[in-house]
């Protein structure tokens, strides 16, 4: 009898223990469930210009690589878009994701990372012989539910800049090579589309063109976007020696910029002059800028730069005179200090028809011929943000006091150099008029109502 209770205990003991893991087995059979029901789907657009997702004036590069992380961080998904027909669609559990995409980024071009060693910091390398190309990138968040679909459209961005060309004309016979760098520029790209490092440089060479004084390309290169204001620096080859002419930029090249680069060398080779032309994909705007220095692209017996503005040694201080021309601003960086001069004498004797815009730059190119400072180049217009901060607070006051002071300790006066009135500038293409007292733009006039007073800018490097 107790044995017939001990077997009957055993098969019952049995029965509890297969019927937990009937019951086991059946709970990972919903999550696997689970695992399955959840659907992303996944869209992109180019975004507008001002960032949103409404325009469409951007033609979206293919391919697109899509990358998906979850809430650990950790690669769960990629896949790649081929064409504007194409749309990802996913099977993922519930949960928080992060999706990241890169469109214009190839296998053929860059080292792309897979789903076992992604992350949203690798950075996307190029291969050895390859150039970036109109790279754009998207990254949003997205919350599944169980059993739901949820549809994400991506908006991309640009992330590179283009150089249309570069021409230099008039190139002196002598010169076996010309190149145009830019620098520095932004040295990464990473997957979340954010960059990383600020020492990226890029070096465009120049091929002869078919009237044998002109070098250019027009291959169209993309870069990264430029770190602040970058420096442009065209350089000769003349019987296996370089000589370098730079400039800075006076304003930041952003990505979603093209460029256009021409230049002129003038009269026995001691100055360049040229253009930076950017068109943003919606909007215009025009960097002028002069090369200059000698033809050996040292400096002088006495010390003095005669070539481009970049500038080794220590960088004066704003409200101080430097060769003769007052330092307006002097901004200093972790690499060097960006420092702005105004010419010591002003222009206003004018004959320009106001209603021609070519009429008024070819006197005011004349003119700052005449006011430029031999020993410093890259003469131009103020900038508006240069003239609204002379009028900021009065501030022309506190310029004028200071160059009062200043004269107190000088033999040879620099009175001229203070600032009232009218001002003209160069702006989104355009040269315009404006008052620093009243804070106003105003119309261009000839005559003598309007004065023009070069400006300069030049880069201490720490």
């Amino acid at each position: 009898m107790k044995h017939n209770v001990f077997i009957k205990a055993v098969m019952l003991l049995f029965a509890v223990i297969t019927f937990v893991s009937c019951e086991k087995f059946n709970e990972d059979e919903v999550v696997e469930n689970k695992e399955a029901n959840s659907t992303l789907i996944v869209r992109t657009r180019a975004a507008a210009n001002d960032g949103t997702e409404s325009g469409t004036e951007s033609i979206i590069s293919y391919p697109i690589n899509i990358y998906v992380f979850d809430e650990s961080n950790e690669c769960v998904a990629v896949s790649t878009l081929s064409s504007a027909d194409d749309e990802l669609s996913l099977k993922l559990p519930e949960g928080m994701y992060e999706v990241c995409a890169v469109a214009g980024a190839s296998a053929d071009s860059y080292e792309l990372p897979t789903q076992e060693t992604a992350t949203k910091e690798t950075v996307l390398t190029l291969k050895d012989g390859q150039k970036h190309g109109d790279l754009m990138t998207a990254n949003n968040t997205v919350t599944l539910e169980y059993g739901g679909t949820n549809t994400l459209t991506l908006a991309l961005e640009r992330k590179v800049m283009l150089i249309e060309s570069v021409t230099i004309n008039n190139v002196p016979a002598s010169v076996s090579n010309v190149s145009v760098s830019i620098h520095p520029l932004k040295a990464n790209l990473l997957l979340d589309g954010s960059y990383s490092g600020e020492n990226g440089t890029s070096k465009i060479e120049l091929t002869e063109d078919i009237d044998g004084s002109t070098r250019k390309n027009t291959d169209g290169v993309y870069l990264l976007e430029a770190v602040g204001r970058p420096t442009v620096e065209v350089t000769f080859t003349i019987n296996g020696e370089t000589v370098s002419y730079a400039y800075t930029c006076d304003r930041e090249l952003k990505a979603n910029h093209k460029v256009f680069i021409t230049g002129t060398f003038t009269g026995d080779g001691i100055e360049m002059t040229g253009s930076i032309s950017g068109v943003e994909w919606a909007e215009d705007e025009e960097i002028v800028f002069d090369f200059g220095g000698m033809e050996s692209g040292e400096t002088d017996d006495n010390g003095d730069v005669e070539s481009g503005d970049v500038v080794q040694g220590q960088a004066p201080e704003a409200g101080t005179l430097y060769k003769g021309c007052y330092v307006l601003k002097s901004e200093e960086s972790e690499t060097n200090t960006v420092v702005t001069l105004m010419s010591p004498k002003d222009f206003n004797e004018w004959t320009f028809d106001v209603d021609d815009q070519t009429s008024i730059r070819s006197e005011m190119n004349a003119a700052l011929l005449e006011l430029k400072i031999p020993e410093i180049s890259g003469w131009r217009l103020p900038t508006l943000a240069e003239l609204e901060y002379i009028g900021k607070e009065k501030n022309y006051e506190n310029i004028n006091d200071k160059i009062k002071e200043l004269n107190e300790s000088l033999t040879d006066k620099i009175k001229t150099i203070q600032i009232s009135g009218n001002s003209y500038f160069y702006d989104d293409g355009e040269i315009k008029s404006y008052n620093v007292v009243t804070n106003r733009s105003t119309t261009i006039t000839n005559g003598k109502t309007s004065i023009l007073r070069a400006f300069a800018t030049l880069t201490f490097t720490n």
